[in-house]
């Protein structure tokens, strides 16, 4: 009995440990953001609405503190403009022939689309404090290296913002007017 009696206070003991592990609050500022939800579309967490972007090719996290002190966790994400040919944009359609010459023409572009999400002082919430691409390549025309940001701000339905391409999972209409005005 006695020998019974330690055996289900060593198991109770295991029990409440694990419990307590599992129920843990101190998560990470990018745990807390990739697990949260933005009022653009509560059904879906930003981890995964971001990390399952279709047209990612790869994707990065990390946390760091800005220049004022506030925690910010920054979404990179590749996009594989291979992935976008038979995409629409306005009247044009973009091919692999364009691609192939809008590769040419811009010396092999990488578009990354940058997320960065302000969180709150005590962790709990968050916002979306920055949405761009930043866009690389070297336009061959020209013989100028191509380095810049872009701020991605949605215009309705026509032009919408990097955010709401990802969360309904449709290319940039940047990327894509990009790639068919130099694939041309």
């Amino acid at each position: 009995m006695k020998n019974g009696f330690f055996k289900m206070m060593a198991l109770m003991i295991c029990v409440m440990l694990f419990a307590a592990a599992g129920c843990s609050t101190n998560t990470g500022p990018v745990e807390a953001v990739k697990g949260g939800t933005l009022k653009l579309d509560p059904s879906v967490t930003v981890g995964d609405a971001l990390d399952g972007y279709k047209y990612f090719s790869s994707t990065r996290w990390k946390a760091f503190r800005d220049r004022q002190n506030r925690q910010i966790v920054e979404f990179r994400g590749k996009i594989d403009i291979d992935k976008l040919v038979g995409s629409q944009f306005l009247d044009s359609v973009l091919t692999s022939e364009m691609i192939r010459k809008a590769k040419k023409k811009l010396g092999n572009p990488v578009f990354t689309y940058i997320a960065q999400f302000a969180v709150s002082k005590d962790g709990k919430t968050f916002a979306l404090s920055y949405n761009g691409l930043h866009v690389t390549g070297h336009n061959s025309v020209t013989g100028q290296k191509i380095d810049e940001n872009v701020i991605l701000m949605g215009l309705g339905m026509l032009m919408p913002s990097g955010i709401q391409s990802i969360y309904t999972n449709r290319p940039f209409p940047y990327v894509l007017n990009e790639l068919i005005t130099s694939g041309k």
